[in-house]
């Protein structure tokens, strides 16, 4: 869960890439400007949140939430 979610904070929109490649991973420099809205890594943090009560695991999807309303809204819906 913490390596998923580093590709998510390491961002600088704090959404995570929809692909990584490679051995090395550079989070830096992504070739792909779509995302297509998966919801493993929340839906994951939540169940780890609910398994471990741990709140870290909220934290992760609460900033993941707010970087999908920051970044991911458009005028046309």
């Amino acid at each position: 869960a913490y390596t998923c979610w580093q590709m998510y904070e390491k961002q600088p929109t704090g959404i995570g890439p929809e692909r990584v490649k490679g051995h090395r991973i550079d989070l830096s420099q992504t070739n792909t400007r779509e995302y297509i809205l998966r919801p493993e890594a929340a839906e994951g943090w939540f169940y780890m949140r609910e398994f471990t009560q741990d709140d870290m695991y909220r934290e992760w999807g609460w900033k993941t939430f707010l970087a999908f309303e920051k970044w991911l809204w458009v005028p046309n819906g």
